[in-house]
């Protein structure tokens, strides 16, 4: 079994990392730089930029990230699974102040319940031109009181950590755009409470960094 041996990791297993919480945030707060630290992609020097939130939690005793899918009435995007988050907007103070109130506006969650753990590595989505920014969010013990708008989000999704490590889940499939081939890794997202899981891109920060990438439309 790989261990996180490092002085961060204090000598932890990976999946001893994926079932208790504490020891969990201890590594993330330690791991996480205080920054975003990426390289930017070929083309991203022009995107727009985007911020997301991946809100960790226990459920049951186990950290679990929270998802949304997208309404279908949105104009893009419409029912993907993703992380609550959006658009830069030039009264944001910063990228995380984006994600905190993107995820306020979909989910009525209270910026002040969030303990901001650090930033993930950026992810260029050429489909749409953005350059989106995640941040780890701890919420604590259970989920706080959520409020879902409606007009964005059809459902929430609460998937256990462990489960989304599982390499059952990862799918690899070739799709076109423009003419090109791109690889695209895909898994199937568990939900609590549900037999059939969800299905989603896999980007850079996959679950062993706590982190999704939106899923575009499949393209001929």
């Amino acid at each position: 079994m790989a261990r996180v041996t490092d002085e961060v990791g204090q000598g932890r297993s990976r999946a001893e990392l994926l079932r208790h919480a504490d020891a969990l945030t201890v590594f993330l707060r330690r791991a996480l730089p205080a920054a975003p630290t990426s390289t930017l992609a070929p083309g991203a020097q022009v995107a727009r930029a985007a911020a997301v939130l991946a809100p960790l939690y226990v459920r049951d005793g186990l950290p679990c990230l929270l998802f949304t899918q997208r309404s279908q009435d949105l104009s893009t995007h419409r029912g993907e699974i993703s992380f609550p988050g959006g658009s830069h907007d030039a009264t944001d103070a910063s990228l995380e102040q984006t994600a905190l109130r993107e995820t306020r506006e979909e989910l009525g969650l209270d910026p002040a319940a969030v303990d901001l753990l650090g930033p993930l590595p950026t992810v260029f989505a050429a489909v749409s031109n953005y350059l989106i920014q995640p941040y780890v969010g701890w919420l604590g013990d259970g989920l706080p009181m959520l409020t879902p708008n409606p007009r964005e989000v059809a459902e929430v999704i609460e998937a256990p950590l462990e489960a989304l490590a599982e390499p059952a889940i990862y799918n690899s499939e070739i799709w076109r755009r423009a003419g090109e081939a791109h690889l695209l890794q895909l898994r199937a997202v568990p939900h609590l409470g549900r037999d059939c899981p969800h299905t989603a891109q896999s980007a850079r920060y996959a679950a062993s960094r706590l982190s999704e990438e939106r899923r575009p439309r499949r393209l001929a």
